[in-house]
């Protein structure tokens, strides 16, 4: 009995260990859970989403499907920027009761803060994150005066040079070199190519084409083209139209974009999508963005390793890294020095605004094609 009185107190003491340390599990996350570090990485996107509490009019109903008038990225943008709009409050003393609606003195000190710290888009952004929140919440904006609108001219101009620095593209040498560079004889490289001629040509942002991460929960997969997405020619050179479930500005509605037959080979989306589709084995519900590894096993291309890859091969080539959206500008300005439209590539590109101008990057070329040695009619001559 004794021995049996041994066991049952040992079984019991480990049952009370694994429940104590239950316990002890649930306090921790708990503790993650409500620490300032947890709540601050949740309210980027949910800062916004739930800023109803000063809201006039409108019900809770209404305010969450306001919400869907902003892009998930952007909203999830604006909500850092009133992050950083309560910061300045906490550090300047400004009770919470007194931040909404925001006063003119307010806006006029919020900007003066930034004087010399950041840049053009930056200091718009944060402003502009601020009128969208009071918009939302149907609270009166003082934001829009002249007064307003020359301080923010004035942090632009008294930015440091390295707020202003503006990304590069991927030029038309660049790809060239990734031509060169890839080996045609990798299933992975294959892909590599089709996703820079693709993101390249139809100005395409990566978070819309190539997935985050290898490990996709299926809602977040769903939201990646697959083959049934590339559709049939419409013109006899084989250009077609590319599905994209979501878009930035779209949202889950989606949205069609041309992938154009190109003369270059180092541009052309439509030979290289025939080589993926045929050698990547690409059926109509594969991940348009995959390649099957060495043992036959379907693999995701990721952004990281699209980029990493195309990097590599720069480096090979003496040049420098880009980003992702280096193939988006690159596309744009191509075509703009190329002298298509204006409002053709801001069609292409899917801008709703005039930003897309801000990829004239290529000002040497722009100059040699349109100023350099430039003919004079004969009537200027004649002008005295």
């Amino acid at each position: 009995m004794a021995i049996l009185s041994a066991e049952v107190e040992r079984q019991l003491s480990a049952l009370l260990g694994a429940v104590k340390d239950d316990d002890v599990g649930a306090e921790r996350k708990r503790k993650r859970e409500s620490s300032p570090k947890r709540a601050k990485k949740k309210s980027c996107k949910e800062k916004f989403d739930e800023f109803d509490s000063l809201a006039t009019i409108a019900s809770p109903a209404q305010m969450k499907l306001i919400n869907n008038a902003w892009a998930p990225a952007t909203r999830k943008k604006y909500g850092s920027y009133l992050n950083h709009f309560d910061k300045f409050c906490e550090k300047k003393g400004i009770p919470a009761h007194l931040r909404y609606p925001t006063s003119h003195a307010t806006l006029l000190d919020y900007l003066t803060d930034m004087k010399g710290e950041v840049g053009s888009k930056a200091a718009g952004d944060r402003v502009t994150a601020l009128k969208n929140i009071h918009a939302k919440a149907g609270m009166p904006w003082e934001g829009d005066t002249r007064q307003i609108q020359l301080l923010k001219k004035a942090v632009v101009n008294t930015a440091p040079d390295g707020t202003v620095e503006k990304r590069m593209g991927v030029t038309h040498a660049r790809m060239k070199m990734l031509e060169a560079g890839l080996n045609f004889a990798s299933r992975k490289d294959i892909a590599v190519s089709f996703a820079a001629k693709v993101t390249r040509t139809a100005m395409v942002r990566l978070g819309e084409f190539l997935p985050s991460s290898r490990k996709l929960k299926k809602l977040e997969e769903r939201k990646l083209p697959r083959g049934k997405d590339v559709q049939e020619p419409f013109s006899d050179l084989g250009s077609r139209m590319l599905n994209l479930p979501t878009g930035k500005t779209s949202g889950e509605r989606g949205v069609k974009i041309p992938i154009c037959k190109q003369e270059q080979r180092e541009l052309d989306s439509i030979a290289i999508w025939k080589l993926h589709e045929r050698v990547n084995e690409i059926d109509k519900d594969t991940t348009l963005c995959s390649y099957l590894d060495e043992k036959g096993n379907r693999r995701l291309l990721t952004r990281s390793d699209f980029m990493k890859r195309c990097n590599d091969v720069w480096k090979e080539n003496g040049l420098g890294p880009l980003t992702g959206h280096s193939f988006r500008i690159g596309g744009a300005t191509h075509y703009l020095v190329n002298g298509v439209e204006t409002n053709v590539v801001k069609a292409m590109g899917r801008w709703k605004s005039d930003a897309f101008e801000e990829y004239w990057r290529d000002l040497e070329v722009l100059a040699e094609i349109h100023i350099e040695m430039m003919p004079m009619r004969n009537k200027i001559r004649s002008l005295k």
